[in-house]
């Protein structure tokens, strides 16, 4: 039972750390686009 419950957690964390990584990336596509590094990268990217 006890590996059962240690799977579960590590399941729980692993989803955890790939919500948070999600947002980050969501952050980053939303950093303003007057940065000239993101405005050339979706030039580059074709992003609108």
């Amino acid at each position: 039972m006890d590996d059962q419950i240690t799977k579960e957690n590590e399941l729980k964390q692993n989803q955890q750390k790939i919500n948070q990584t999600i947002q980050d990336l969501k952050d980053l596509i939303d950093l303003p686009s007057n940065n000239p590094f993101i405005g050339e990268a979706k030039q580059h990217a074709k992003i609108d």
